[in-house]
C-alpha cells in the first residue's frame, strides 16, 4: 500500500513538472511571436524609410535637382538668363499713393479717362 502511494506522489510530481514546463513553454512562445509581430512592424517601417530615402538620393542625382539647388542656394544663373528681385518687406504700391490728384474728379470721369486713355493712339 504504502508502495501505490509512492508511486502516485511521484507520478503527481512528475505531472506537476511537466505542466509547470508546458506553461513556461506556452509563455515564451506567446511571448516571442509577440516580439516576432513587433520587429516585422519596425521592419516593415524600415523598409519604407529606407525606400524613401532611396528615392530621395535618386532625386538628388538628377541634373534637375542640382539647376534648382545652384539656382537657390548658390544663386547661380544660365547665360541669357536675367534675375528679378523682389523685395518681400516693402509694401505694395497701388494705393499707398500721399497725394491723388484725382480726389477732386467724380468716379464716372476717372472711368472715362481710364477708357479715354487706352483708346487713344
Amino acid at each position: 500500500m504504502q508502495k501505490k502511494v509512492i508511486i502516485s506522489r511521484i507520478v503527481v510530481v512528475g505531472l506537476l513538472f511537466l505542466v509547470f514546463n508546458l506553461g513556461k513553454t506556452m509563455v515564451q512562445t506567446y511571448t516571442a511571436s509577440k516580439r516576432v509581430g513587433e520587429l516585422d512592424l519596425q521592419v516593415s517601417q524600415l523598409e519604407m524609410e529606407f525606400n524613401k530615402i532611396l528615392q530621395e538620393k535618386e532625386y538628388k542625382e538628377t541634373d534637375e535637382f542640382v539647376e534648382k539647388e545652384a539656382r537657390n542656394k548658390l544663386q547661380l544663373i544660365k547665360p541669357g538668363e536675367s534675375v528679378v528681385v523682389i523685395d518681400r518687406n516693402q509694401e505694395a504700391v497701388l494705393g499707398v499713393a500721399d497725394e491723388n490728384p484725382r480726389k477732386d474728379i467724380s468716379l464716372q470721369d476717372q472711368w472715362a479717362q481710364l477708357l479715354l486713355s487706352g483708346l487713344r493712339l
